[in-house]
């Protein structure tokens, strides 16, 4: 049984996360890595990397977003015919969603699904506070009121998204963050002894 006070996904060029948990007694926090990347979204879904299908990181890595808006292949990474279009970079998606590209509002209004199942397992599974961060958590941001919609619409019962869903605000920080969370339960205990 793990107790969360908050989870942490990371939206990256990989999907990360972490649980973190403030003993009640002690006041001392402490933080547990987790593959959530790996986390099933999709049964007999798209091959990832790891062997597995239907993984979260298949779906909602920047990788997968970017690799689609160039019409790649998002397992292989690579294509054998000569790509004669500009490449379109995570920043350059997002400006075409904004401008109605109605292809990138396609693949983000898919990748909005897939990150709310992600997002309500996590929840049932925690009962606590959502965290996004990572290099698209300001584009989450700006449509988050979608991501609720789309979150309420899976449960049955009546829960305040918008009260335990947050996203980062320090988006150009996250990755480092993530990089480090193999160091924060270290760094954490040091800091609450």
């Amino acid at each position: 049984n793990i107790e969360a006070d908050c989870v942490v996904v990371l939206l990256s060029r990989y999907v990360e996360g972490c649980i973190v948990h403030r003993d009640p007694s002690t006041k001392a926090i402490s933080t547990k890595i987790c593959p959530l990347g790996h986390m099933t979204l999709k049964y007999d879904g798209d091959e990832c990397f790891c062997g597995k299908r239907g993984c979260f990181q298949t779906y909602c890595s920047t990788s997968r977003i970017v690799d689609m808006a160039n019409g790649l292949d998002t397992l292989k990474h690579f294509t054998a015919e000569y790509v004669k279009k500009p490449i379109i970079y995570l920043d350059s998606f997002f400006a075409g969603v904004e401008e109605g590209n109605e292809e990138f509002t396609a693949l983000w209004d898919d990748y909005l699904d897939k990150l709310s199942y992600a997002i309500h397992n996590l929840r049932l599974l925690f009962r606590s506070d959502i965290i996004i961060c990572g290099e698209i958590s300001s584009n989450i941001a700006k449509y988050k009121k979608v991501l609720i919609d789309k979150i309420d619409s899976l449960s049955n019962f009546k829960d305040d998204v918008d009260g335990y869903l947050h996203t980062s605000s320090l988006a150009k920080y996250d990755t480092c963050v993530g990089a480090a969370l193999s160091l924060c339960d270290s760094i954490l205990i040091d800091l609450f002894e």
